[in-house]
């Protein structure tokens, strides 16, 4: 990712949306592009770009409730499961935690730390 440069992703597989994608915008010009992500992936909830990995995270929480691990095309590179979080709604990268913080809107609300051994 560039500088000044936002990726947001875009929900999809609600009734008259389009395909789960990632939306790349400038800060000072607005849409850059879109790139569509492996269909495997339904909901975008989450997205978040490693620059130590040159990855995407992306968080799918309404379908299958999937942490994914995507290159820098939108193919899913690993999968890790993540059926116990409710509503996962917000991540971040804790490198020097060795772990992924995933934030839940449940009621009540939760934060999960899920750790990684190579992340």
């Amino acid at each position: 990712m560039k500088k000044g440069q936002l990726v947001v992703g875009r929900e999809g597989n609600r009734q008259n949306k389009p395909s789960p994608a990632l939306m790349f915008y400038s800060v000072k010009k607005g849409l850059k592009g879109v790139m569509a992500v492996d269909p495997e992936i339904k909901q975008i909830a989450e997205v978040s770009y490693d620059k130590v990995r040159r990855c995407y995270w992306i968080l799918d929480s309404d379908y299958d409730k999937v942490l994914y691990r995507c290159s820098l095309d939108g193919k899913i590179i690993d999968r890790y499961p993540v059926p116990f979080i409710k509503n996962a709604e917000a991540m971040y990268i804790d490198r020097p935690g060795k772990c992924i913080w995933i934030g839940s809107d449940q009621k009540p609300s939760m934060l999960y730390k899920i750790y990684f051994d190579n992340l």
